[in-house]
């Protein structure tokens, strides 16, 4: 980790992952996991609807694991769904599995409820965002 000076005119705090050097690592490596130079999340890079349950989709690969976002789609409107709001709604939250060149959207199991008494999200579509970093 570093603080300070990073090189090139520019300061800020870089955090690298084990096994690589902070300074040494170009900017936008897989092997720095925090840079404050990063100011936006950066471009979408894929997006569309995915179906929960329904397996992975692919997008082309990137050297690291991206940041994703989903939202409920009914067919009508969009839902951003929170633990209060869930909980409240009798929602079981879904979340999204991600690696380098795939997102997968599955939903948390409630073994201590009845299931019947709540929304299951499997079967559900998602809209999703697949942002690359800078």
């Amino acid at each position: 980790m570093v603080s300070g000076a990073l090189g090139g005119g520019a300061y800020g705090m870089r955090v690298s992952r084990p096994g690589y050097d902070v300074l040494a690592e170009p900017f936008g490596s897989a092997g720095i996991s925090f840079d404050t130079r990063v100011s936006v999340i950066g471009t979408v890079v894929a997006a569309g609807l995915i179906q929960c349950g329904g397996g992975p989709l692919s997008f082309p690969a990137m050297n690291y694991v991206p940041i994703a976002k989903i939202l409920r789609w009914d067919g009508t409107y969009l839902y951003d769904h929170h633990a209060i709001y869930a909980a409240f709604h009798r929602w079981l939250p879904a979340i999204a599995l991600m690696t380098n060149s795939s997102i997968e959207v599955v939903a948390f199991t409630n073994p201590w409820v009845v299931t019947t008494n709540y929304f299951n999200p499997n079967g559900t579509y998602f809209l999703y965002y697949v942002f690359a970093v800078g």
